[in-house]
């Protein structure tokens, strides 16, 4: 006959087996019996960094070029709220940072000047009080980082001279249009340029980048503007989501590209939503993609001797146009292939006083007529007031009622179903062999009397 002994000593015997078995069995994603979270061992190591990094804290009337010299890399110099006159150097790779304080530009020289490697300016506002010739921000180093910024009346906002990398993120830029020369973002030499979701208003030209390698805009919105964006002598350019309001030029200028993309457009104006130029050369390898461009006199305007190849166009309405769709000088130099899911509204407008080739395009040459592959007289499906529209391929895959390609079948085998189903059987059975262990366990803790 067996009786259970004391609880301790029961618990000696079988305890350490069954934890043994719980290890063993335990899922490979189940979060360790002891020791921290792996988030809280990262946390740790966060505040440990931050430790280490120190806040220098200046005020109006300190001495702040010299704060910023006698600072490590990687501290803090935060201006304290007031006015500050510029030119501030930033000479060492900090981040200058500001709660409520102004800079300003005075006597034709920038309010702020970056030189060094991986600086940041965050938290800034930068003003020029609408002094011609006066430019907010000058970056001449790479890596430089400017978030968060407040540029107000300058005539040059940010320039980027020779500077590669540079970040720019959650800024303002707000023109005067007093001489109708100002630009907020000029660019020079500044590869892989990066400005995401910023704001411009009241300049003359929003954006203007020259002979810069993969420049990137993304999510940025532009208002009582001249011109948007302006490409010159660029490569593999992407302007993506872009909103223009109210645009008294062309919204988007391109001349001399080699690549350029220009998706998820919307906006309107009283000129060209996009103007290939020939003033800096022709231009290749030119996407138009996904976008309304209903609310301008021309959605896509192409001047003479502007291109060299075939400017694709895709997914993009037309509609509302006052002049036309897209609109082809003589001698060009290329073609414009808009045949896919492209809306001109009704099959296009009537026909001009131009050759016209029946599907809502004016083309001043006919040997460089649009190619279509069929009239479109139905909106894109995605259009709606951003433009756009999923490919056709896409569409009639939907359609259909087609399986979509998961990439894992071979000819209708579903190989991850499968795989789920041997993962859970061995699961199964896995659960059953520690559940078996913990009863012997158990039984081994009793004993004769």
């Amino acid at each position: 006959m067996y009786a259970i002994r004391s609880i301790p000593a029961l618990l000696a015997r079988w305890a350490p087996a069954a934890l043994a078995v719980f290890v063993l069995c335990a899922p490979a994603d189940a979060p360790a019996v002891a020791g921290p979270a792996s988030g809280a061992g990262s946390a740790s190591a966060g505040l440990a960094a931050d430790s280490v990094t120190r806040v220098v804290t200046v005020s109006p009337g300190d001495d702040v070029n010299a704060a910023i010299t006698r600072a490590e890399p990687g501290d803090t110099v935060l201006l304290s709220a007031g006015s500050y006159p510029g030119p501030l150097l930033v000479d060492n790779a900090v981040t200058l940072d500001s709660g409520d304080a102004t800079v300003t530009a005075l006597d034709g020289l920038p309010a702020v000047e970056v030189g060094a490697v991986g600086a940041t300016l965050e938290s800034l506002t930068v003003t020029c009080d609408s002094a011609v010739d006066s430019t907010g921000i000058r970056v001449t180093a790479d890596r430089v980082s400017v978030i968060d910024t407040s540029v107000l009346q300058c005539a040059h906002g940010v320039e980027l001279n020779g500077a590669t990398d540079a970040y720019l993120q959650g800024d303002d830029v707000l023109g005067s249009r007093g001489d109708g020369s100002g630009v907020g973002v000029v660019a020079d030499d500044a590869d892989r340029l990066t400005v995401f979701d910023d704001t411009f208003e009241d300049d003359d030209t929003g954006v203007v980048v020259r002979h810069t390698s993969a420049p990137a805009f993304d999510s940025n919105t532009f208002s009582r503007i001249g011109t948007a964006v302006a490409l010159l002598a660029v490569d593999d350019a992407v302007v993506s989501e872009t909103r223009v309001g109210g645009a008294e030029k062309d919204a988007v200028l391109i001349s001399g590209a080699d690549g350029a993309e220009i998706t998820g457009f919307d906006g309107d104006g009283s000129d060209a939503a996009v103007q290939l130029s020939a003033a800096d050369g022709p231009s290749s390898v030119v996407s138009l993609e996904n976008a309304n461009l209903a609310r301008f006199a021309v959605g896509l305007q192409v001047d003479a001797h502007s291109i060299d190849d075939a400017v694709t166009v895709l997914g993009s309405r037309f509609d509302g146009v006052t002049r036309a769709g897209i609109a082809v000088a003589a001698g060009s130099g290329g073609t414009v292939d808009a045949a896919i899911d492209d809306f001109f509204g009704g099959c296009g407008p009537e026909a001009p006083a131009h050759s016209y080739d029946g599907g809502g395009v004016l083309v001043d040459d006919p040997s460089l007529a649009v190619s279509f592959l069929r009239h479109n007289c139905t909106p894109p499906a995605a259009a709606g007031s951003a433009g756009g529209a999923s490919s056709s391929a896409s569409v009639a895959g939907a359609s259909s009622g087609g399986a979509v390609d998961e990439g894992d079948s071979d000819n209708g085998v579903p190989w991850k179903a499968i795989g789920s189903v041997l993962v859970t059987g061995g699961v199964a059975l896995l659960l059953a062999g520690c559940a078996v262990g913990v009863l012997y366990a158990m039984r081994r803790g009793r004993s004769p009397r």
